[in-house]
């Protein structure tokens, strides 16, 4: 059965989590006629967060006056391409490629999970549960991380190997932040993993 990879996830979220930072509570605090909104309810579901595409795909507005900010979130490093796959792994990869897709899955669940309960926290002023919240997001990050190594480590075939390395780093790159996440190099990595494991 094909198992949804981690861009998949974190895309399929990133909207709603989207909206949900951007709603609020805004039914429950209407603004009176000619006011202007705040800095904490003037977000709507249209709007684009910087470095995160907005619903209609248009990548959101850059952070500075000039090109889009660089970094996790940013365009992939042309300096650091990913290695070019042509047909399935060789060697132990039915058993690695198991056990990377089950992190990716569980992780990539797991991560979007808490990201939206932190973001949600924040909405409603809870600052304890979005504070563990975010705590709970940074470890399950730093395991993902780990547990990628490990994978890229038991992998016998080379490119496999490479590919998992690059996840490894991008996933380790992210933080419990909407533009930490690098969505088209995440996506990339993962169309290599689908290949390389049969998918």
């Amino acid at each position: 059965m094909r198992r949804p990879l981690p861009a998949a996830v974190i895309t399929t979220a990133l909207l709603t989590a989207v909206l949900l930072a951007g709603s609020g509570c805004a039914a429950e605090r209407p603004r009176t006629e000619g006011q202007a909104p705040s800095a904490t309810t003037s977000a709507d579901p249209g709007a684009s967060t910087p470095g995160v595409p907005g619903p209609s795909g248009t990548p959101g507005p850059s952070n500075g006056a000039g090109a889009p900010s660089a970094g996790p979130g940013g365009p992939a490093n042309p300096a650091n391409p990913i290695p070019s796959v042509t047909g399935p792994a060789g060697g132990n990869a039915k058993e690695v490629c198991a056990a990377a897709l089950k992190t990716n899955t569980d992780s990539g669940t797991a991560f979007v999970t808490d990201l939206m309960a932190m973001m949600q926290a924040t909405g409603d002023g809870d600052t304890a549960a979005a504070t563990a919240a975010k705590t709970r997001a940074e470890r399950g990050l730093a395991n993902w991380t780990s547990a990628l190594k490990e994978h890229s480590s038991r992998a016998s075939d080379p490119t496999l190997k490479s590919v998992l390395t690059e996840l490894a780093t991008q996933i380790g790159s992210m933080k419990p932040e909407l533009n930490s996440i690098n969505e088209i190099r995440l996506d990339e990595l993962n169309q290599r993993i689908e290949t390389l494991c049969g998918v």
